[in-house]
């Protein structure tokens, strides 16, 4: 299945959970996937309640609150070589633009990373 070409609804069966990273006319189509008893969580919108209670799921919102200890411990991963980051391509700031139509391109593997250069 290509996101391009078809969509999601047109494929799945009903399921019990979705996890929501677009918000929108998605999570609306989501919604309408989901099972009596189903949930939909959401870190980008909260999902309409009346949807929700319309097909007889529940849904709800989360963020994540990192802490300073967490964002250390993830840092001394990523040092001790545990946690290792897939770089595609560099730019510099100035060439955003190029860096971005890159990103579109969809053959991009690993992160595309904007440098900046302490003045």
């Amino acid at each position: 299945m290509s996101y391009r070409s078809q969509q999601f609804e047109e494929v799945l069966d009903k399921v019990d959970v979705v996890l929501d990273t677009i918000g929108g006319d998605t999570q609306a189509r989501s919604i309408l996937l989901l099972n009596p008893g189903g949930r939909l969580f959401s870190v980008v919108a909260t999902p309409d309640e009346a949807s929700l209670a319309a097909v007889g799921a529940t849904g709800g919102t989360f963020m994540v609150q990192p802490s300073s200890e967490d964002l250390g411990r993830i840092a001394q991963l990523i040092d001790d070589g545990t946690v290792r980051v897939l770089i595609d391509s560099m730019f510099p700031l100035s060439e955003t633009r190029a860096a971005h139509t890159k990103s579109q391109t969809g053959r991009v593997k690993g992160k595309i990373v904007l440098e900046v250069v302490p003045a």
